[in-house]
């Protein structure tokens, strides 16, 4: 205890050492909506609305928040799902350890692909790419209904986040003007981690075995990734149709 108040400390006065820019406020949350939208800045009256409600309404970006929600949410559920489905085959927590390890390593082996795999996808479809690659394995797992399987998924999980994540904050600093970006990247950061508390705490409260809570998983990442597909066809619909 005493070590980690120690090291809040620490972290406590390194951050008020560190230095400080000023830079231009916005205070209205219509010119950052604006900013990113120019042209739904005039002549459209639910612009006003729409912006007080969600100043960041970037559309990549709210659908791009959603798959990434709900890819860290499913992040959430696989591990607590199997922490207690182990619980109750009453297998040894090595099998626990040996999943936790291999979602780092899928972590780490994400991350050195995503320089490679961004050459030749864009950020939406490394997004896009890492919902169906849980969905498919997640039902390729619930099919084969090993142990064994199951530390492949941790690994297959861990590295569809280390894709998803990056992917997502890139499309946050493209999309989002350079004034709100701070305070949209803080939301976010929020937004995403109630969603990992909130997977986690399903298979806490429903009894799942793990080939059902991999079919669960299968099941959300599907409609994830359908929803981002069908939502990003509409939004590059659009400006064609108004066109017309």
């Amino acid at each position: 205890m005493w070590v980690d108040a120690f090291v809040f400390v620490g972290a406590a006065v390194a951050g008020f050492r560190l230095p400080s820019f000023t830079r231009p406020r916005v205070d209205r949350p219509e010119q950052v909506f604006a900013e990113a939208n120019p042209r739904d800045a005039h002549g459209d009256d639910r612009t006003s609305d729409l912006a007080r409600l969600q100043p960041v309404a970037h559309p990549e970006v709210l659908l791009g928040l959603t798959a990434m929600s709900i890819i860290r949410g499913l992040q959430g559920f696989q591990i607590f799902l199997l922490a207690f489905g182990l619980r109750r085959l009453k297998v040894g927590l090595y099998i626990y350890g040996l999943a936790l390890s291999a979602s780092g390593a899928g972590a780490i082996v994400g991350l050195v692909l995503l320089g490679r795999l961004r050459k030749h996808m864009s950020e939406q479809q490394l997004l896009l790419s890492s919902l169906w690659l849980i969905a498919v394995s997640s039902l390729g797992v619930a099919i084969w209904g090993t142990l064994v399987a199951q530390v492949l998924l941790a690994f297959v999980v861990g590295m569809a986040g280390a894709l998803a994540q990056p992917s997502f904050d890139a499309m946050t600093q493209r999309y989002i003007p350079q004034p709100a970006q701070g305070r949209a990247f803080a939301r976010f950061a929020t937004r995403q981690q109630l969603i990992w508390v909130l997977g986690s705490i399903i298979p806490v409260i429903v009894s799942f075995t793990l080939p059902q809570g991999d079919a669960v998983m299968a099941v959300l990442a599907g409609i994830g990734g359908l929803t981002y597909l069908t939502g990003r066809r509409a939004v590059r619909s659009r400006p064609a149709s108004r066109s017309h």
